[in-house]
This record gives C-alpha cells, structure tokens and sequence, in this order.
C-alpha cells in the first residue's frame, strides 16, 4: 500500500515512508483502528482517512509544520473507502 501511496504523491523521504507504513496496518494494509500516538504518523493517518467523521479538526489544527505539511500532501486526494474498515464495511452493506 505505501507503494500505492507513493505513486499518488510523489516522492516521500524516508521519515514520510515510515510515517505512512505506522498508519497502516502491516496485515491488511487498511489504516490502524485509531490514530497513531507520534506526531508525524497521526498526520498521514489523518491525511489517508477517508472517513471524514473520525478526522478530528482540532487533532489536525494543532499539527506542528512538518506533520502539517504531510497531511496537506496526502489529503489532498480522495483515497478509497477500503482504506477504513468501518467505512468499508457500511458501503458494503449499503449503508454508506
């Protein structure tokens, strides 16, 4: 999935790669349940969720610079649903 990630960004340094791949988790490549606890996976984690109800403004209002700006990079694409869980199991049913 970083590979996927890659692709539609650009190129990411190395301390973005990590970033993402600690948003992710490693056995389905969906994102983690929850928000990562370090500043900078916590911005990729916000910028990859498409469920748009578990970005929290405030979360991603106090971002210092360098998260912020790996959110705005990645935010800036609408990513599929498949990537949440919960947001992925309501389409299938058909609730979403």
């Amino acid at each position: 999935m970083i590979d996927v990630v890659a692709v539609y960004v650009g190129k990411l340094s190395t301390e973005e790669r990590d970033a993402v791949k600690a948003a992710l988790n490693p056995k389905t490549g969906q994102l983690k349940a929850r928000a990562p606890s370090e500043p900078l996976a916590r911005a990729s984690w916000y910028g990859l969720q498409p469920n748009i109800y578990k970005v929290k403004a405030g979360a991603v209002m106090m971002l210092d610079a360098k998260p912020r700006q790996l959110y705005e990079r990645l935010s800036e694409f609408n990513w599929p649903a498949a990537l949440d869980k919960d947001m992925h199991a309501l389409k299938r049913l058909g609730a979403w």
